[in-house]
């Protein structure tokens, strides 16, 4: 659904035109992970700074609010990244296809899409969840163990990339990414729009048949 935006999609997700769908995916497990170290870091500088003096072997008072400050900036990091990588976020409008793994993913112009499908995630190929790279160069944004992913196979810079997203609901976002696909390849030029088709037609020999037929006639 294409439900109500928030402020870092109006301020990172945002082309301009009309949403058709939006999707956001919240990894509490990948959260707890990050977020976990950062209060234990945290609690550590707390406790060198209140225990410092009758320690044993303490840290030179100098040195201290730089060793203290240090520590809670680092948990601080560690909480801002489990909030960051604990939302996976993909946008669906009608120039393109946006996807944020925290501030990090592709923009995928409709018009560069060559194939979209729905296919089962191997976490073995890609070694878990996350933001990962396989060894045939496609990404991976998936946030959580979900199955089903969206794959889009796409052009950029005369290059095919292929990149697989973590959605809630990966059939429904591939059917509106084809409609607008399909659209899309109507609007370009004919001579672009035949040689897409060509390339579908030798794959399919029923197609052969009737253009074959009506180059007879």
């Amino acid at each position: 659904m294409a439900g109500e935006h928030d402020a870092f999609e109006a301020a990172e997700m945002h082309d301009g035109a009309r949403v058709v769908r939006r999707d956001k995916v919240v990894s509490r497990s990948m959260a707890v992970m990050l977020a976990a170290p950062s209060l234990f870091t945290i609690a550590i500088a707390v406790y060198i700074a209140f225990a410092n003096a009758s320690a044993s072997k303490p840290v030179p008072p100098e040195a201290l609010p730089l060793v203290v400050g240090g520590m809670v900036a680092l948990g601080l990091l560690l909480a801002t990244l489990g909030i960051v990588f604990g939302v996976l976020r993909t946008v669906v409008t009608e120039h393109a296809v946006h996807v944020r793994y925290g501030l990090w993913g592709p923009t995928i112009p409709i018009p560069s899409i060559r194939a979209c499908r729905v296919v089962d995630y191997e976490w073995t190929k890609f070694g878990g969840w996350g933001i990962k790279r396989a060894r045939d160069g496609t990404w991976a944004y998936v946030a959580t163990s979900a199955g089903k992913v969206l794959e889009l196979t796409y052009e950029e810079e005369g290059r095919e990339r292929r990149v697989q997203i973590g959605v809630s609901d990966a059939a429904e976002t591939a059917r509106q990414i084809e409609r607008l696909r399909n659209a899309a390849l109507e609007g370009i030029p004919s001579a672009a729009r035949a040689d897409d088709r060509a390339a579908a037609a030798e794959s399919d020999p029923a197609d052969d048949e009737k253009m074959g037929g009506r180059a007879r006639r």
